[in-house]
């Protein structure tokens, strides 16, 4: 079957399973019905003229599956449970098939988190460290929620005519596909989370409170969860993948721009100021600066002397004496119950953005199967 969908000029991609495959291109694809037509014809047309031999072989071989088909079908049917349990096991499957991919995101994870280490290394306790440790903490929070947002963008363009087949078939429930695409990824990409943590963190020099550093891995797996549920959200909204491709950047943007780095949030006109409270990057930067400099009251200098700053000390050389007036400049609120009522809101809006993707995943299903 390879060698024959290969000399049409469907080549099975590596690591990907062929069944997969073969339903992919002989199924209707939403908006592309007439062209998905076409290529049916044309495979059935090729198929037809191989002769009886490979004609007897299909039969052959549906002849053999089709009771053991028919039984999974049923099996899935019994109850919600089952269904979960298997379509789970076929995602880990699909994820695990693909070495290369897991070895590349790894890899990234490390090289971003070493870069960031180096160009921000052990940071000295000068009036600089104010810059220096706003900006890694920006950037990390910047990091995750660009990294994981492209790796499930592809997820419901490439596999919707795949599961709308099975959905057809009864096979399962759409909300047992969109949680068990969930629950796969959840436990990979928490990992990387704090790999990427752990090592940025302890390079920089941050709070070294053991309980500062398990707040901060909180807030930065939050993050990286909040960008995988907008990329499902924009993958279940998108046509196709090169539309999702598009749109993620452009709904990040904004969210980025209004994080609390490049716009002081304090200082907002009147007609901008909804736009922070809807930006999970604002939740994460507060948290963690408020993580970092809360209590915090004793920094140098900045000519080098090693002289403690005090409330009297000279504005020109010492321009943030305490924790509190670094929280206070980026218009965030000096308490760490505020920012633990940040870390709450991230796993709120990763919430709400997943339950938003999993309705406009529903409504495709449904224009798809009601045609």
């Amino acid at each position: 079957a390879l060698n024959f969908f290969g000399e049409l000029g469907h080549s099975c991609p590596s690591n990907y399973n062929p069944a997969d495959f073969f339903i992919r291109k002989l199924a209707i694809v939403p908006k592309r019905e007439e062209e998905s037509r076409e290529q049916i014809r044309e495979i059935t047309g090729a198929f037809s003229t191989r002769g009886q031999d490979v004609e007897q072989g299909r039969k052959g071989h549906l002849g053999s599956t089709s009771s053991a088909s028919s039984q999974l079908t049923s099996r899935m049917m019994e109850s919600w449970f089952t269904q979960m349990r298997f379509i789970i096991f076929r995602s880990w499957l699909s994820f695990i098939r693909d070495p290369g991919l897991i070895r590349v995101r790894v890899i990234q994870a490390l090289f971003t988190a070493v870069l960031a280490g180096i160009v921000y290394l052990h940071m000295s306790d000068d009036q600089t460290r104010v810059q220096n440790s706003v900006g890694v903490l920006f950037f990390m929070v910047t990091n995750q929620t660009f990294n994981p947002l492209f790796s499930v963008l592809q997820v419901f363009p490439l596999e919707l005519p795949l599961f709308i087949r099975d959905y057809s078939n009864r096979m399962y429930q759409t909300n047992v596909y969109f949680l068990s695409k969930m629950l796969t990824e959840l436990p990979f990409n928490i990992f990387l989370s704090f790999l990427y943590l752990t090592i940025v963190y302890w390079m920089v020099g941050l709070n070294s409170e053991v309980s500062r550093f398990v707040f901060a891995g909180l807030v930065i797996a939050g993050v990286t969860l909040c960008s995988i549920s907008l990329s499902y959200f924009v993958s279940a909204i998108s046509p196709s993948l090169p539309a999702a491709m598009a749109i993620a950047p452009m709904l990040v943007m904004p969210l980025l721009l209004f994080g609390g780095l490049f716009v002081n949030i304090g200082n907002l006109p009147d007609y901008l100021i909804w736009i922070p409270p809807i930006s999970f990057i604002k939740y994460g930067v507060e948290a963690l600066v408020i993580n970092e400099w809360h209590g915090e009251n004793t920094h140098y200098y900045m000519n080098g002397t090693k002289e403690t700053c005090t409330l009297d000390s000279p504005q020109g050389l010492c321009p943030f004496k305490s924790g509190s007036q670094v929280i206070d400049f980026y218009g965030f609120k000096d308490d760490m119950d505020h920012a633990w009522f940040n870390f709450y809101l991230i796993l709120i809006w990763m919430g709400v953005v997943r339950v938003l993707a999993y309705l406009f995943l529903e409504l495709k299903v449904y224009r798809a199967t009601r045609r």
